[in-house]
């Protein structure tokens, strides 16, 4: 078998990897989008490919001998983003400790360079294979080269050859040059003939083969292209000289002089520093100073012997095993114990609940705090004496997943060798996938994250500084934990019967509009299949459309187009409600019919909790159906539902971090209406004259200004010109002062790539200098709002610890959820009159700012009708 040869054209790589990805950045800065997708693609093709030999090729910067034969030659080629630029030197750092050879020839570009080198292989007898996205190279291919295409190189994986170029291109390997000649390159700037494309090209080669007897005939050419290509015979001999590949580059190296010579410990480090976890894991890297976890279990049979003698004290790991709840996994000094907190109710109680000289630290401190509250008869569990690693990450960095803060932890403080469980099974908190490990295997893996939580806590505040703001936000989202795990055990009532009549009456009107749709686009298809709408529509129905897209903001610009239109958007919209929501909560239903959500502190990136199993955050509001899914939210027999939302808070803190002295004046009049007033500077009236339209055109504008609303959408969302959109922001942006702020917080995003909250929250802006226009333009926003929504969470969770800890252990208040801007109770009938006014003073006590907190209430037997 032959020995095989891979070139990789490496800025062909590079700029595809630029343009497939979105701005990826490390923790500090760096951009490595690039990096990332380059490494990867490459490592595919060794993997699928298995070369004997690779070399990895890159142009040098300066002009060759095209320039001298063509002073122009890529005169018109733009310079290269800087982010991109940024990007060339770690590359090829990491590259040289992957051990892949580089080769790159002062005065010859890296086309020329590939071709000597495909040249050379094959007298050494190898099968060479180039990966490129320059077609120039097709002109090498043979029975002993091919081509990997750079797009193909992570996904099909296959080369083509002679064939592959006919098919391609129309002509022959040994045509290329010729057709490349003819139709010239306009990011190189190759002349060639003006007009003439790839078929002209291949159609003239195909009659006279080659360009010297096409120019030979030229006078057989008729038309207007006849007349160009005899005008530019001297051009288009020129460019033929251009698109020639010179395959006697003075290379010295054979090809079996190019030998994988990686050093791994710095392959590591690189990795490790520009976060390049899934290379890092598809080259199963191992940190070399990696020391091994060393497990000593002590598990049921010698627990109730070792452990009633055992004093625990200072630092101890508790962990939850995710497939039984009822075991914990303890890691104290030099040994694990597994414990079966059934078994041993007592003894946890003693030397854990009750035991005042513990640190308990935890990568999920809620869930081992739920699961000690249940052993305590639902008494509450103090968490001053626990720490949370998830909870420290998210308030030093403003969010990261699990997965990425156990990395972070090893390599920041553990150099731990970790099993290889966890990648193995792709576990998170609630995968299924638990279920199939052994306990030995679970043990394994958990321990392993005790240990780094215990590295984390013990190290932090050596490694970071830990200012007055990150333990201010930081103690306020572990008392926030409290609440929570109290409030994920407590539940909330759901009336089954009204959700299964719903299921029923919205299964009935999705059969009924499936009909319709089918019988407007008169032949059967699968609604949900975005391909198969989008061939309905634009290919069997004909519907004109620049893009020929079927995302929500596509379809709704087109609904005049067509009346099956709308039925497809109301059958979405209804499928959504059935599957994700009325399914869905059906699905997580208890025995008793209560729903237990869990609250993630660690997802967003402004401090806001997100719901999960099932999200109650989503549930919509302004439609039919998510008002009647809040309909079956129901109080407990004896009980009212109670909501009390915080009324415009976001624009009460825009006025108090932005000194709008207009927001100001108004919220400090309690019998102001904030809209009414914006409508008065909107449409210059007198407060009488303001109809609710105006008012309701005037709301969209206040929260347009904290949600960065752009005039287009502000038309979309009022359905009003773009022109008018744009007047209403410009008489807002005229009376009220805020762009001084804004400023100041873009300014501050760009130096730290966070901003703060009024309390000192992080709240991450990486990609804010990316030259990404997508990608920057939201960090942009991120950082003008970021501060206003970000404070907004830090003063609900403050209210949600303040009312929990007035209430706490009293049953006549229940605190059922926490959804966006609102908390709801469970309050006993009798204790209504004194307790609502009261939590509602609590609320609105939180914080004090230039402007009041306004908490309203509503009280009923179910969600929907307390508001």
């Amino acid at each position: 078998m032959k020995k095989k040869f891979l070139i990789v054209d490496g800025y062909s790589f590079l700029y595809r990897a630029h343009s497939a990805l979105p701005p990826l950045n490390n923790r500090k800065g760096d951009p490595t989008g690039a990096i990332t997708g380059f490494l990867n693609m490459v490592n595919s093709i060794l993997t699928k490919h298995k070369p004997d030999n690779t070399v990895i090729t890159f142009d040098v910067s300066g002009k060759n001998f095209r320039h001298e034969l063509f002073a122009n030659y890529k005169a018109n080629r733009k310079p290269m983003e800087d982010e991109l630029r940024a990007q060339i030197v770690p590359l090829k750092e990491i590259i040289r400790a992957w051990g892949l050879p580089q080769l790159e020839v002062a005065g010859y570009e890296a086309d020329d360079v590939m071709g000597t080198l495909a040249k050379i292989a094959v007298s050494d007898g190898y099968d060479v294979i180039i990966s490129t996205s320059d077609k120039d190279m097709a002109q090498c291919i043979s029975e002993n080269v091919s081509i990997l295409d750079t797009k193909d190189a992570s996904t099909s994986n296959v080369p083509y050859g002679p064939a592959g170029v006919f098919e391609k291109y129309g002509v022959h390997p040994n045509q290329i040059i010729d057709f490349l000649a003819l139709m010239g390159d306009k990011a190189d700037n190759v002349p060639g003939v003006d007009g003439c494309g790839q078929k002209t090209a291949a159609k003239w080669l195909e009659q006279y083969d080659s360009l010297e007897n096409l120019l030979d005939n030229a006078d057989e050419i008729k038309g207007k292209i006849g007349e160009k290509l005899r005008a530019q015979k001297e051009s288009v001999l020129l460019s033929k000289k251009l698109v020639t590949i010179n395959t006697n580059v003075p290379i010295s190296q054979k090809p079996e002089e190019f030998i994988s010579q990686p050093n791994f410990e710095e392959l590591f480090e690189l990795c490790s520093y520009y976060e390049l976890n899934a290379f890092k894991k598809a080259l199963k890297l191992k940190d070399p100073n990696a020391k091994t976890l060393e497990l000593n279990v002590v598990s049921d049979k010698d627990e109730i012997k070792n452990l009633s003698k055992l004093y625990f004290s200072g630092n101890i790991v508790i962990e939850v095993v995710p497939t039984n709840p009822s075991l914990l996994i303890v890691m104290f000094e030099s040994k694990t114990y597994l414990i079966d907190i059934k078994l041993n109710a007592s003894l946890i109680k003693e030397k854990i609940i009750g035991n005042p000289n513990l640190k308990i630290i935890s990568n999920n401190a809620k869930s081992v705090i739920k699961t000690l509250i249940s052993l305590s008869n639902n008494e509450s569990v103090q968490v001053n004496s626990f720490s949370d690693t998830r909870l420290i990450d998210y308030v030093l960095n403003g969010g990261r997943s699990k997965q990425a803060t156990i990395a972070m932890l090893n390599e920041l403080y553990c150099k731990l060798e970790l099993s290889e469980l966890r990648d193995t099974y792709k576990l998170d908190d609630k995968s299924p996938k638990w279920e199939k490990m052994s306990i030995d295997e679970i043990i394994t893996v958990i321990a392993e994250e005790a240990y780094l939580a215990y590295c984390l806590v013990t190290n932090v505040g050596n490694n970071f500084e830990l200012d007055e703001s990150f333990h201010r936000i930081y103690n306020l989202e572990m008392r926030t934990l409290n609440a929570l795990a109290s409030m994920e055990l407590q539940g909330v009532k759901a009336d089954k019967e009204h959700l299964l009549k719903m299921r029923e009456s919205i299964k009935g009107s999705l059969d009924t509009l499936k009909g319709e749709i089918h019988e407007l686009a008169e032949m059967e298809f699968n609604i949900q299949s975005p391909k198969q709408v989008a061939n309905v529509l634009f290919e069997h129905l004909g519907i004109e459309s620049k893009k020929k897209s079927t995302a929500e903001k596509v379809l709704i610009g087109l609904a005049d187009k067509h009346p099956i239109i709308n039925k497809i958007l109301e059958y979405r919209g209804l499928q959504i409600i059935y599957s994700t929501f009325i399914e869905g909560l059906l699905g997580h239903l208890t025995e008793n019919d209560t729903l237990h959500t869990t609250y993630n502190q660690t997802i967003t990136s402004t401090g806001r909790l997100s719901s999960s199993d099932p999200n109650l955050q989503n549930i919509p509001i302004r439609s039919e159906n998510g008002k009647q899914l809040r309909k079956a939210f129901v109080a407990n027999s004896g009980y009212k539902i109670v909501a009390f939302d915080f009324s415009q808070i976001e624009l009460r803190i825009l006025a108090h971090l932005a000194e709008v002295d207009r927001f100001i004046e108004v919220f400090n009049d309690p019998n102001s209406d904030v809209h009414a007033n914006t409508a008065i500077d909107i449409f210059n009236v007198e407060l009488s004259q303001v109809t609710d339209e105006q008012r309701r055109k005037a709301k969209a504008v206040n929260f347009g200004l904290i949600y960065g609303l752009s005039a287009k959408s502000l038309a979309n969302d009022l359905q009003i010109s773009l022109g008018e959109a744009k007047l209403h922001i410009s008489a807002f942006l005229g009376k009220y002062n805020f762009d001084g702020y804004m400023s100041e917080q873009l300014e501050y995003a760009k130096k730290n790539l966070h901003v703060r909250t009024l309390y000192g929250r992080k709240v991450p802006t990486l990609d804010v200098n990316t030259k990404n226009a997508f990608a920057r333009n939201h960090a942009e926003l991120a950082a003008k709002n970021g501060g206003i929504q970000g404070t907004a969470a830090d003063i609900i969770k403050m209210a949600t610890v303040d009312v929990f800890q007035r209430y706490l252990g009293n049953d006549d208040v229940r605190m059922l959820m926490q959804v966006h801007d609102e908390l709801v109770f469970e309050i006993k009938e009798e204790a209504l009159d004194i307790v609502c006014p009261e939590i509602k003073k609590i609320m609105e006590s939180t914080v004090k700012l230039s402007v009041p907190l306004v908490v309203n209430y509503g009280i009923s037997d179910n969600w929907l009708d307390s508001h």
